[in-house]
């Protein structure tokens, strides 16, 4: 047990650039975003955790199952996350939504791994506990005014 949770500290570690990367895209683009009430969000999150998803099952195919649970649920929970805040700017709960989508996809990952045992179901379904958890946990879009480090 001690393994694997020091593989999942590695993994998250991995891949906490990308939130800080994500963060600042999101809050410094000058152009203009999606509503983050419009329905495309959800399909835009959805296709990016697929897109991961199928990605990653081509790309770790090449290596030993355990592989999968230390890189594959990270990269793919953030997947979501990224696309979402890229589009329709920084959430109210930026970083509670990003550890959600990141823990769903583990969560999922591990129970697909006990269930399944096939790379493509594994990730899918941490695409799809990623997504999901993402979409519920994410809130609204933070207003101009700068006020939008208080929780709803």
């Amino acid at each position: 047990m001690d393994r694997v949770a020091q593989s999942v500290a590695l993994s998250t570690c991995l891949f906490v650039p990308v939130f800080f990367a994500v963060s600042a895209a999101s809050l410094s683009r000058p152009f203009a975003r999606l509503s983050a009430s419009a329905p495309s969000v959800g399909i835009l999150a959805a296709g990016a955790g697929v897109l991961a998803a199928v990605s990653a099952a081509a790309q770790l195919s090449r290596f030993p199952p355990s592989w999968f649970l230390l890189v594959g649920p990270p990269w793919i929970g953030a997947a979501p996350w990224a696309a979402g805040e890229l589009v329709t700017g920084p959430s109210r709960r930026q970083d509670e939504s990003f550890a959600a989508a990141v823990i769903a996809a583990y969560g999922a990952g591990v129970i697909a791994t006990f269930a399944c045992g096939h790379l493509l179901c594994e990730t899918l379904a941490s695409a799809a506990a990623g997504t999901l958890a993402y979409l519920c946990v994410r809130g609204g879009v933070r207003d101009a005014l700068g006020e939008g480090n208080a929780h709803s």
